[in-house]
């Protein structure tokens, strides 16, 4: 019987230690999640500052939103599952002007956000 309460002990000692490390990773993973969103943000607001090529062809000048999300995916190719960005850009070919609505985060960190 000696023997019985003493693996209780131990796997409600088990049993603490690991609720406690999976509530420290979960806050860790939380706390990832708003930090790439914050830095996400931050991104945004380098390419609002980022002056629009005036003098491309409108042709070109068109592709631009297009351009903008292969060039952010092809630097964060190693991110790829783990974080995914799309940016939302409207493009107006005839004003030569961009405009940076938005993004669209996913993958599995931002998946993982309880």
């Amino acid at each position: 019987m000696g023997t019985n309460v003493e693996i209780a002990k131990f796997e409600n000692a088990v049993d603490k230690a690991a609720a406690d490390w999976a509530l420290d990773v979960t806050k860790l993973i939380h706390q990832m999640g708003e930090d790439v969103r914050d830095s996400t943000s931050a991104l945004l607001k380098k390419l609002r500052a980022i002056p629009a090529p005036k003098g491309a062809p409108d042709k070109d000048f068109a592709q631009l939103g297009k351009r903008v999300n292969e060039i952010i995916e092809q630097d964060a190719s190693r991110l790829k599952g783990i974080v995914d960005l799309h940016v939302s850009v409207d493009v107006d070919a005839k004003a030569k002007a961009l405009r940076y609505t938005g993004f669209a985060l996913g993958g599995k960190v931002i998946d993982l956000r309880f």
